[in-house]
C-alpha cells in the first residue's frame, strides 16, 4: 500500500492516506487537535488510523477529538484502535461517531468508555 504524507491546514500537521482511508490533522483554538477521518476502517488501513492519532498524540494536545464522521465502515480494528488511544493518551479523548459506529460501540459495551459526540462542534463544545 502507498502512503503519502503532506501540510494540511497548518505547518507540520498530518495527512496520511491508504487504502482509501484519509486521515488528517489540525489544532484548533484552546489546544485542542482534531483527527478527521474519512473512509473505511478495516484491517488494511486501521495502521493508518493508529498513526495520524499518534501523530496528534505526539503534539501533546489538551484535548483531542477523533472525528469519525465520514467513516463508512468501522471495523473491529477501528474499535481496538479507539481504546488503545484512550488508554494511551494523557489527555481528554472526544469521539465524533456517526449513529451507526455509536451502535457498533455500544453493542461491544465501549460507550460506556469512550466519550461519544454526534458533531465536531459538540466535541468542541465539551472540551
Amino acid at each position: 500500500m502507498r502512503e503519502t504524507m503532506s501540510v494540511v491546514s497548518e505547518p507540520g500537521a498530518p495527512r496520511r492516506e491508504v487504502g482509501g482511508l484519509l486521515v488528517t490533522g489540525s489544532a484548533l483554538p484552546g489546544g485542542v487537535f482534531v483527527v478527521r477521518v474519512v473512509g473505511e476502517v478495516d484491517t488494511a488501513t486501521a495502521a493508518t488510523l493508529v498513526t495520524g492519532i499518534d501523530d496528534a498524540l505526539d503534539r501533546k494536545p489538551a484535548v483531542l477529538v477523533v472525528d469519525l464522521s465520514e467513516v463508512a465502515f468501522f471495523g473491529s480494528v477501528g474499535i481496538s484502535a479507539l481504546i488503545e488511544a484512550d488508554r494511551r493518551t494523557k489527555c481528554p479523548m472526544r469521539v465524533v461517531v456517526t449513529p451507526a459506529i455509536r451502535r457498533i460501540l455500544g453493542i461491544v459495551g465501549f460507550d460506556a468508555l469512550l466519550d461519544l459526540y454526534d458533531t465536531l462542534d459538540e466535541a468542541n463544545a465539551a472540551a
